[in-house]
């Protein structure tokens, strides 16, 4: 087997296994959606002669709005991009808003019922006061805010004692007179 050879063979071998790359993301990423094999719609991305200018090629599928579409490029394989239409993107983004508010509403009420609330709207708006002072205040400063919810609690705790339930005091270890 000539040289030639051989090198056209390992660059086919290369070649299929970017492609086999690509399509692994395609297959898990469309399952993880949810979608069957028959909504897969992929592109190909091919650079031109003008480098401002791309040409997307369909390979397979349909084109819908309503459902992603995956492209790769042609000269990197390993780049997968994925296409939506713009309501379809913006439910997106809506679900994981609302998905991250509910996360942190569960996070919350964990670390408020933790510390055993008198009143758990009172001690939720005060801590909530608190964590817009803080934003307020990273605001200004320009960093990332940490938000450590048991310890917002804590300090809320040693603050405001009577917002919550005092344990030994209930129990009768506080204050026993013998």
């Amino acid at each position: 087997m000539n040289e030639e050879h051989k090198g056209n063979e390992a660059l086919e071998r290369n070649e299929e296994e970017s492609r086999k790359g690509w399509m692994q993301k395609v297959d898990n990423l469309s399952k993880a959606l949810g979608m069957e094999e028959s909504d897969k719609t992929i592109f190909e991305i091919r650079d031109t002669d003008d480098p401002n200018v791309k040409e997307l090629v369909k390979l397979r599928g349909e084109w819908n709005a309503d459902r992603p579409m995956f492209a790769y490029h042609d000269h990197d394989p390993k780049e997968l991009y994925v296409f939506l239409g713009a309501d379809t993107f913006g439910a997106l983004v809506k679900a994981l808003k609302e998905a991250n508010e509910e996360n942190f509403n569960l996070k919350l009420e964990k670390a408020i019922i933790r510390h055993l609330p008198e009143d758990f709207e009172d001690v939720r708006l005060v801590v909530m006061d608190r964590i817009k002072d803080l934003i307020a205040k990273k605001a200004k400063d320009g960093k990332p805010l940490q938000l450590n919810l048991d310890e917002i609690v804590s300090e809320i705790k040693r603050k405001h004692p009577s917002l919550f339930i005092n344990l030994k005091e209930l129990l009768g270890e506080g204050n026993a007179e013998s």
